[in-house]
């Protein structure tokens, strides 16, 4: 039901799924950094705070990173107030299953520019209804980085992903009109 429940369950490995009772703040960027589902049971997690336009740093809240490889399932939950609500870089397969990305600065889901940045997400019943130019579902720094990519498999959507390269980026859009300035 807050952060420090949150982040204890995360460091417990015995634990592999979280159900949240309640909505609730972070004071900093929550790590995942093994397998977890994370079910939201249809509450929020935001960031405190003013979120800042400024990548990287503790500027998201979720940053799944830090292993050679993790499934993480999120699902259920809005995560809100950050510079984008998930950041990802390593190796890791995302699934989220309705789940509320609007109200980030940037946009949704950031892949990171490191040379083992890979990620899969499969996307069900997903809310982002602030995408626009520049304001990606999902993007990856530096995409000159041969490892990095997106993958999405969309499941109940009629959306198609339509990429972009935008300022030494590539940008992934779920309404192909947004990919276009």
């Amino acid at each position: 039901t807050n952060e420090t429940e949150l982040l204890l369950a995360l460091g417990n490995a015995d634990i592999e799924k979280i159900i949240l009772g309640a909505s609730f703040e972070v004071n900093a960027s929550v790590v995942i950094g093994r397998d977890i589902t994370i079910d939201g049971s249809g509450y929020a997690i935001s960031k405190a705070g003013t979120p800042s336009y400024v990548s990287g740093g503790n500027n998201y809240v979720f940053k799944i990173y830090g292993m050679e490889h993790a499934d993480v399932v999120i699902k259920d939950v809005k995560l809100t107030n950050a510079m984008a609500a998930i950041m990802v870089g390593d190796y890791a397969h995302v699934s989220l299953d309705n789940v509320d990305l609007d109200g980030n600065v940037w946009g949704g889901i950031e892949v990171k520019d490191t040379s083992t940045t890979s990620l899969y997400v499969n996307v069900e019943n997903l809310a982002y209804s602030e995408e626009a130019y520049g304001k990606p579902i999902a993007w990856v720094d530096a995409p000159e980085v041969a490892n990095a990519s997106i993958s999405f498999v969309l499941e109940n959507t009629n959306w198609s992903v339509t990429t972009a390269s935008v300022k030494n980026q590539t940008h992934y859009y779920l309404d192909a009109a947004n990919a276009v300035e």
